[in-house]
């Protein structure tokens, strides 16, 4: 939440970049002030004074279709080659006997672990400490260390 808080924050600050590039007659005094506001804030550590970015309802509408697209193409790569399995298998193409249960294991795996880090961004790092929890030492009381 605060690291969203900030990602907004300085994009508002990056939105003055506009008033020194069209200056207004008053552009230097409102930089200078907003500027000391915001020196001010992240001082006294009132994270919740930083400024916003205001949004137009076309920035809102532009955000959400591209959203829906990016959900679309997310669905597209993990599904189709799901769907190319399948409809071979349907048109009487089939892998020979020990390749295709170990075909259609590889293309849902890949399926799910494609939906999985679509939905969870921290997905990537969640798949690391799970194969790190798989690498953990045994522990043995019958370990014989070269005697």
């Amino acid at each position: 939440m605060v690291r969203a808080r900030a990602v907004e924050a300085s994009r508002a600050v990056i939105d003055l970049q506009l008033w020194v590039a069209l200056p207004s007659p008053t552009a230097y005094d409102d930089l200078r002030t907003r500027v000391a506001e915001l020196t001010r804030t992240v001082i006294t550590g009132e994270y919740d004074r930083l400024p916003t970015r205001d949004t137009t309802p076309e920035e809102t509408r532009r955000t959400w279709h591209a959203r829906v697209l990016e959900t679309v193409r997310a669905l597209v790569i993990a599904l189709l080659p799901v769907a190319g399995l399948v409809a071979a298998d349907r048109l009487g193409l089939r892998l020979p006997a020990p390749f295709d249960d170990g075909a259609m294991i590889a293309v849902v795996a890949w399926a799910v672990v494609l939906l999985l880090g679509f939905l969870d961004p921290n997905f990537a790092s969640h798949l690391a400490a799970a194969r790190d929890l798989t690498t953990l030492p045994t522990f043995n009381r019958n370990t014989d260390k070269g005697a």
